[in-house]
């Protein structure tokens, strides 16, 4: 959902804060503009959309959506053995919470036959392994606890409890 975001407020917005951090602090005309700036690239996100994968959307429209996080592109890297895919920086990671799960859950939806390659996920890590191994009580737990509009504590409980099981292995 966009919103409409008054620049203006939000400018003022910010220098209040920065004089509530810095009591009677003189800003630059370099600073000013900078905020300004900052001001206008939080109005332009706010205005558009995000692209939200769509179930068998594909690979490619998949990567172009906003719902992309490292475990879900660590997914699309092994699956379909394209490096170009994976973040060098935080290679091979996997979900820590309900948040990165769900992004994993919906590439999944999104990429017709990557649900089939999930057994590749085992070979990345033991904690890949045991994810792999409760993907679908995990699932569960996931699309049961959304469904209520909670946060997935459970979820959250048995990922946690699979990953500090597994991650000195």
């Amino acid at each position: 959902m966009s919103l409409l975001i008054n620049q203006i407020q939000l400018v003022s917005a910010i220098f209040t804060e920065l004089d509530r951090q810095h009591p009677g602090a003189q800003v630059s005309p370099r600073q000013l503009n900078e905020c300004i700036r900052a001001a206008n690239i939080i109005v332009e996100a706010m205005r558009i959309d995000d692209k939200l994968a769509q179930q068998g959307m594909g690979l490619a429209a998949w990567l172009a959506s906003d719902d992309t996080g490292i475990s879900s592109l660590t997914m699309a890297a092994v699956m379909y053995q394209d490096g170009r895919l994976r973040d060098a920086k935080n290679r091979w990671c996997h979900p820590w919470d309900a948040g990165d799960f769900g992004r994993c859950h919906r590439f999944l939806e999104a990429v017709p036959g990557s649900r089939d390659l999930l057994p590749k996920m085992r070979d990345v890590s033991p904690v890949w392994a045991a994810l792999v191994d409760r993907w679908d009580d995990i699932t569960a737990l996931y699309l049961e606890e959304k469904a209520t509009g909670t946060k997935a504590p459970k979820c959250y409980a048995l990922i946690n409890e699979l990953v500090e099981a597994n991650r000195n292995k």
